[in-house]
């Protein structure tokens, strides 16, 4: 008896070994560097490829990792390996969320639990379904003459996408850079749930995330000399100015329904003064939420203009304070984007999609992910994935019917529409 209905043994096992296995990165007691879980899905793709097949990916092999902590990916390929007529990546990242209330709260984070259609348990919606997925294609699915499948599984996707910014440099690298790229990862959209009926939800464009970092660094001064500058003041000037300029300057998406440009504050430090100086350094930390259309450059631009503003008002320079801004060094800043609907390949991937689910709706997603690294600098991705909800929470669950349904669009790209271009390349 299968007790993974409606999906195959082979594939429920697969999903069962993804859930069971920790795969969140954290320091300290409960502390897990991901290894565990990409050795063993290194291990399901040598089962069809062998050890000449799967790499352990962590950039350029000529340059360090952008990783700090060493992890390094898995990617695998067959088919046509030299000179495709096209190259389709598969993509899944493999880390999850470490849960509010974990592990108190759960009885079984680990065990995947069934209940009718829906699967659950630790990470099963983000994106370990999306992951046995395009393992399970990898190994089972005939590939048409012509074409080289790629997959990647990679770490970090839910912190800094280090990861997927290594596959990046590692593919461009060793000449391997695909022409198209399609991620069953979960949409992200405003009620967090998708639907495959009467529609299918496709993630068109993404919002950007900038992450910057200021540095004021004032002249030692005696404190009560009121006419020197202090750290602390010019800090909480120069953050109103930004807060005052932002609110005339942002705009709206129209793909992103009344979600506007957001700009926060997530740090702003002081260092304490010694003995009876004023303070001397500051920090200001900005995350910026940008919609299609502006650049990060954009944004970083807008920001470096405010801060000159404050520089010219307050007579910086002539009064020796030095500033320093700079996108904030070790964090990842995303590219928004909004694919190209137009094009030959894009017309594919919609036609697949309304062959298998009858119709599709375009709509913007409410995050950053990888997605934002490959559009950005690799290849189209299309983030089209199964059907669950309450994703980083105690409550995750995923569709049977939708995994069985995702696989089925994957499969069909690969066996008909893929093959279809080649015959209109003719």
């Amino acid at each position: 008896m299968n007790r993974f209905e409606p999906l195959e043994q082979r594939q429920g096992e697969i999903l069962e070994t993804l859930v069971k296995t920790p795969s969140w990165f954290m320091r300290g007691p409960t502390r897990n560097d991901e290894s565990q879980i990409l050795d063993i899905i290194s291990e399901m793709l040598r089962q069809k490829v062998g050890n000449e097949g799967v790499h352990r990916v962590a950039g350029d092999p000529k340059k360090p990792s952008l990783d700090p902590h060493g992890r390094k990916s898995v990617f695998a390929e067959r088919g046509m390996l030299d000179d495709p007529e096209f190259t389709l990546l598969l993509y899944a990242h493999i880390d999850t969320v470490f849960p509010d209330g974990f592990p108190s709260q759960w009885t079984n984070p680990f065990h995947l639990q069934k209940d009718g259609d829906k699967f659950s348990g630790l990470g099963v919606y983000d994106m370990k379904a999306g992951a046995m997925e395009i393992i399970d294609i990898f190994r089972e699915t005939e590939l048409p003459k012509g074409l080289r499948l790629q997959v990647a599984l990679c770490h970090d996707e839910e912190m800094e996408s280090f990861g997927a910014l290594d596959l990046v440099t590692w593919l461009k690298s060793t000449d391997r850079v695909p022409d198209l790229i399609l991620s069953p990862e979960i949409a992200t959209l405003p009620k967090r749930q998708e639907t495959d009926s009467p529609r299918k939800d496709i993630i068109a464009n993404r919002i950007g995330h900038a992450k910057a970092l200021l540095e004021l660094i004032v002249p030692q001064a005696h404190r009560f000399n009121r006419k020197a500058l202090d750290a602390e003041h010019e800090l909480n000037y120069v953050r109103n100015h930004l807060q005052m300029h932002f609110e005339k300057d942002k705009v709206m998406h129209e793909n992103f329904g009344k979600m506007t440009e957001d700009f926060r504050f997530t740090e702003a430090h002081v260092f304490r003064a010694v003995g009876f100086s004023n303070t001397t350094k500051g920090v200001l930390r900005t995350s910026y939420l940008n919609m299609p259309g502006h650049s990060l450059q954009e944004v970083v631009d807008w920001q470096m203009k405010r801060v000159e503003e404050c520089a010219k008002i307050r007579g910086w320079t002539r009064k020796g304070l030095i500033s320093i801004f700079n996108p904030t060094h070790g964090e990842t800043s995303y590219e928004p984007y909004a694919l190209n609907l137009e094009n030959h390949t894009a017309k594919m991937v919609l036609d697949g999609v309304a062959d298998v689910y009858g119709a599709y709706k375009l709509k913007g997603g409410g995050s950053t992910s990888d997605a934002n690294i490959f559009n950005a600098q690799l290849a189209p991705c299309y983030d089209i994935g199964p059907v669950g909800d309450s994703a980083h929470n105690r409550a995750e669950w995923v569709s049977g019917q939708s995994m069985v349904k995702n696989m089925e669009f994957i499969r069909h790209m690969i066996q008909n529409r893929i093959p279809a271009l080649f015959e209109a390349r003719k």
